[in-house]
């Protein structure tokens, strides 16, 4: 694993909140669509995120780049998070996917979210992954909640799982291990809100984002089934 240097970067946009809509649901739970990028290098490392709870600095978790698309194709959108969270210029037709479709619901101190996540693969040479500026483009506010940057391998991030750790999607480092073996052009799909039916929590009427982790010594859940798909709908 190789942390990546944190960069400085003035506040050139706005909060991750105020920069992407987030529209109530029928039942009034703010909810959006998002792009993510698994970035691998040629070492089949993907480049993660830890972030922590605003209200609870010691409820962390680790994450894929991107965030929420604001009027845009899933693909655009997710280039433009790139470019803000590491400084990466890509073009979109670069981006291989989506590999995954995520529904699932954050749950965070002040409030509960929902998101619908398309995942992406980018594969980037090992200039491009030298040249990563943690939060090349944050706000003040994303930079006090972004904690660090690393490169992880598939076999670090299930040793990281099963000691405790908490990433998200679960199960993330069967995934990676899954699509560095070779993307079989199907989409997995997680629905988060049916795991925690299964765990007794309290189970979301529509799925969306990532559920925020704590850190607290309980039982490891059990990942979320994953159903297999062909993608469909605009890119």
């Amino acid at each position: 694993m190789r942390e990546v240097e944190q960069a400085h970067a003035p506040d050139a946009c706005t909060g991750r909140q105020s920069r992407t809509e987030w529209i109530p649901d029928a039942d009034g739970i703010p909810s959006r669509e998002a792009a993510r990028v698994l970035v691998i290098d040629p070492d089949n490392r993907v480049l993660l995120i830890r972030g922590h709870d605003i209200d609870r600095p010691d409820f962390w978790w680790w994450f894929t780049v991107g965030g929420g698309i604001q009027g845009q194709s899933r693909r655009e959108g997710a280039v433009r998070e790139l470019y803000e969270e590491t400084g990466l210029r890509a073009q979109a037709q670069r981006l291989i996917g989506p590999v995954l479709y995520r529904r699932a619901v954050l749950k965070f101190t002040r409030g509960v979210q929902r998101q619908n996540e398309y995942f992406f693969l980018l594969r980037v040479t090992a200039a491009e992954a030298s040249s990563v500026v943690a939060g090349k483009e944050l706000s003040a506010l994303e930079q006090e909640l972004l904690d660090e940057y690393r490169w992880w391998d598939a076999s670090a991030i299930e040793e990281a799982e099963r000691a405790g750790e908490i990433f998200y999607p679960v199960g993330l480092g069967a995934l990676v291990q899954g699509w560095i073996n070779g993307w079989d052009g199907t989409c997995d799909v997680i629905d988060e809100n049916d795991t925690a039916e299964e765990h007794g929590e309290e189970k979301a009427e529509t799925a969306d984002e990532a559920v925020a982790p704590s850190r607290r010594k309980t039982p490891l859940r059990k990942p979320p089934p994953v159903q297999r798909r062909t993608p469909t709908g605009p890119n």
